[in-house]
């Protein structure tokens, strides 16, 4: 539910919610669970705001800043974000049917399984924007998009797409998640991980698609997964095995006289390159 404070500051209008979070960064507005029918909105600063469940339906947010935003599940259908930036925003069963993203910034926005249908997507800039074998991107309204930031790589380079090849472009045959290690990784415990997921799926669907640093450090390792999987359990059964295999790792080197800052030295270098090649490879040959 959504934090009775923080809603009183939205209740006072949005030039007053916008120097309340311009004074408060340290703060992560919880309006979670809110309902917004139909408000005027725009220009809204909900930068990483938790509004996960909330009734944005038809709500004015055109040039709001949604970015680092938690919509979980939040109901968006027919909500005006022309110009909005949901960059790195998180989408997950988010129903944005109808909803008007002219040359909205979708870069990095985590999708899954988020309800498009019959949105438009005209001018939107989709960098590194992850979508999954249910994301519903039927109906799409679009005549063209920008594959990276800032209005970079129009596609198609020139006219418009026509019906639906939008969607038939982008639509994906299979689900993906992603996994980020922000503190190092440990690449033992990470492929005893990754094999009991492949016992538990039993698919040749499932597959390490990429590995790439990003710029704050972390590691992010995307996994392709079988379309009727949950992409939620996967996840979690991952980082349970995973932190139950680090777990054990630890204890061997507490045993071998490694003391804790020590361990997180270890984990925090840069593993061979040989090394990764080898995991990654008998990974993909189970």
């Amino acid at each position: 539910m959504a934090n009775e404070e923080h809603l009183n500051q939205l209740r006072k209008g949005i030039r007053n919610w916008n120097k309340w979070r311009k004074k408060n960064r340290d703060i992560t507005p919880d309006l979670s669970e809110v309902d917004l029918t139909g408000m005027e909105i725009w220009q809204v600063d909900f930068a990483g705001a938790n509004l996960s469940k909330s009734r944005l339906r038809f709500a004015d947010l055109n040039n709001s800043d949604l970015s680092n935003c938690e919509l979980w599940k939040a109901d968006l259908k027919g909500a005006y974000l022309w110009k909005a930036d949901l960059t790195n925003a998180y989408l997950w069963r988010t129903n944005l049917e109808e909803a008007n993203l002219q040359e909205a910034n979708l870069n990095g926005v985590q999708a899954l399984g988020a309800n498009f249908e019959k949105a438009n997507l005209t001018g939107a800039s989709i960098e590194d924007w992850n979508i999954s074998g249910d994301t519903n991107l039927k109906n799409i309204i679009c005549d063209f998009v920008y594959l990276k930031d800032k209005q970079q790589e129009r596609c198609p380079s020139s006219g418009n797409f026509s019906p639906g090849e939008f969607s038939k472009l982008f639509e994906k045959s299979v689900k993906t998640i992603e996994l980020i290690f922000r503190n190092g990784i440990e690449w033992q415990a990470f492929l005893a991980s990754y094999q009991k997921l492949q016992m538990e799926v039993n698919s040749n669907e499932l597959f390490i698609q990429a590995l790439e640093n990003k710029n704050d450090g972390a590691l992010l390792i995307r996994l392709n997964i079988p379309l009727n999987a949950n992409e939620e359990a996967v996840e979690e059964f991952m980082r349970r095995e995973y932190n139950l295999a680090l777990q054990m790792v630890d204890e061997e080197y507490r045993m071998k006289g490694a003391k804790q800052d020590q361990l997180a030295i270890y984990r925090q270098q840069s593993i061979d390159l040989i090394e990764i090649t080898t995991i990654v490879a008998n990974a993909l040959a189970l």
